[in-house]
């Protein structure tokens, strides 16, 4: 899955030091190991911490997995948990 190999790069970047943010890198491995937990269907460690901007792009990502048939119906729930749940509360902080 592409998204796998961007995790890895990713990872390799903030190993080696490369010149990155690393606040995005940290934000993209999140989203990268919610993907890989939940296509294998395994529970996703909450919550995930990531830029405001990022929550409703991952989501699209997620909604358009699901109706590709890569990722379960689940998923999407599973989401708003880990990410969305914690965007909405710090929106109300």
């Amino acid at each position: 899955m592409a998204i796998e190999r961007q995790g890895r790069m990713m990872e390799n970047d903030l190993v080696n030091e490369r010149n990155l943010n690393e606040g995005e890198a940290v934000s993209v491995l999140n989203f990268c190991r919610f993907i890989k937990a939940a296509s294998s269907g395994l529970n996703v460690p909450s919550p995930c911490v990531v830029p405001v901007g990022h929550v409703a792009f991952y989501r699209k990502i997620v909604a358009e997995l699901i109706e590709a048939g890569d990722l379960p119906a689940y998923a999407k729930n599973q989401f708003d948990e880990v990410f969305a749940g914690n965007f909405f509360k710090r929106l109300a902080a």
